[in-house]
């Protein structure tokens, strides 16, 4: 039996501007995703329990949360990464030379622009833009 879909925590919020996260390997990126309209989004391997499906197998069917909170000072987005008792662990790059650290499970660690996370062995990293992406130039 598949185990019940994560909810959101009760301090998640709907994001009152749109919030932006690219997928990158090695170096190129592979999909670009708005993350609005919802508290959190969960990031597994599973299509019926994911909202982003990452398909390699060191991720767990629900891997990870990307939950939004109240919005900080500056008025920026808030983003939190919550791994979910994954098998491979969730891991934080904040950019500040400290390079990856693993997440405690179900604790949320908030997520920095230019942060990214990897998500157990896949070479597939999340980043979060700090402002919205340049329109493809047409072809």
């Amino acid at each position: 039996a598949e185990p019940p879909r994560w909810q959101p925590p009760g301090w998640s919020v709907l994001p009152s501007s749109p919030v932006w996260v690219e997928f990158v390997r090695g170096g190129q990126r592979v999909k670009l995703l708005e993350l609005g309209g919802k508290r959190a989004w969960v990031v597994g391997r599973s299509a019926q329990q994911a909202d982003i499906t990452m398909p390699h197998e060191s991720v767990s069917r629900q891997h990870a949360a990307l939950v939004h909170a109240m919005q900080a000072k500056g008025g920026g987005p808030s983003v939190h990464i919550v791994d979910l008792g994954s098998v491979k662990g969730t891991y934080l790059e904040t950019g500040e030379g400290q390079g990856w650290r693993r997440l405690q499970p179900n604790t949320p660690a908030t997520l920095v622009a230019g942060g990214k996370v990897r998500l157990g062995d896949s070479s597939t990293l999340l980043l979060l833009l700090a402002s919205p992406p340049p329109a493809e130039p047409p072809p």
